[in-house]
């Protein structure tokens, strides 16, 4: 019977090991976006996906272009795009859009500065300061 009592604090030791290892590589993994420059503009993010860099402001709405790059098998067709913000000290998760179609191209003052494969209009708020990590998914690919 001790047996079993002493293997089953182990395992729940090793669960609650791991849970805490995980969620420390998590948070430690949390870095800003490189910037880069693209046709005179600041650009925040990855050569698949980025924006305009500039502040957010917290609960104020502010309208961005994500742009997308990739090919037809990756973006084209009917694809939808989901965009997820996740603020790293609380965990939060927000839906920004969902099922927005990809856009070819994009009409007004400076959007086509960058041009990029496919875009997505939106206006995001922030509820809380901090550092927040954005989760696109096209289609359901990440």
């Amino acid at each position: 019977m001790r047996k079993k009592i002493y293997l089953l604090l182990l395992i729940i030791c090793c669960i609650l090991a791991s849970c805490y290892k995980e969620e420390q590589i998590s948070k430690a993994g949390w870095v800003p976006s490189p910037t880069y420059e693209y046709n005179a503009q600041t650009m925040r993010g990855t050569s698949k996906m980025s924006i305009i860099d500039k502040s957010f402001i917290t609960d104020k709405r502010q309208f961005y272009v994500f742009h997308l790059w990739g090919n037809e098998e990756q973006l084209g067709g009917n694809k939808n795009f989901k965009l997820v913000a996740s603020n790293q000290e609380t965990t939060d998760e927000i839906i920004i859009e969902e099922n927005v179609a990809l856009a070819l191209d994009v009409t007004g003052d400076n959007l086509q500065t960058v041009p990029a494969d496919r875009y997505v209009l939106t206006s995001i708020s922030l509820p809380k300061h901090g550092l927040w990590r954005f989760d696109a998914f096209i289609g359901n690919e990440l």
